[in-house]
């Protein structure tokens, strides 16, 4: 896919700062700020006492989806992400396999088909893992 090389590099860091031990005054030291921008967009925060799991994603999402409006490449990473999940769930746990699969089709799905009328930049990428995530959902259904 035709994106900036600074999705390339987000999309390879975007779990440095949530799973490792990275900070994003690091990455933006390394990678500058669009990279560190992108990747602090892609980190979910710590879901706060009293927040439904689904809340939080929601919250989660929204945030991803005012980054892109910046920083183009957000969600087409956070997409890609989610397939690479889909795609290599089978050597998880099968309660985790279909809390992923439900959360995609319910929540992530129709959150990223209505974004998808805003995206200006990068939209036929986008369309193509809008795709491919949709059938991954189906084919795992």
């Amino acid at each position: 896919m035709e994106l900036p090389p600074a999705a390339y590099v987000t999309a390879l860091l975007h779990d440095t700062v949530e799973d490792g031990g990275a900070t994003i005054g690091q990455i933006r030291a390394e990678f500058g700020d669009e990279v560190a921008e992108a990747v602090n967009a892609l980190t979910r925060p710590r879901r706060p006492k009293g927040r439904s799991v689904q809340e939080h994603e929601r919250d989660y999402l929204a945030q991803m989806a005012e980054a892109n409006t910046h920083i183009a490449c957000v969600l087409h990473i956070k997409m890609a992400d989610r397939l690479h999940n889909l795609e290599t769930a089978h050597f998880c746990a099968s309660a985790y396999r279909q809390a992923l699969l439900t959360e995609t089709a319910t929540l992530y799905l129709p959150f990223l088909e209505r974004e998808e009328l805003r995206q200006d930049r990068h939209g036929v990428a986008y369309r193509t893992l809008l795709a491919l995530l949709e059938e991954s959902v189906e084919r795992n259904r």
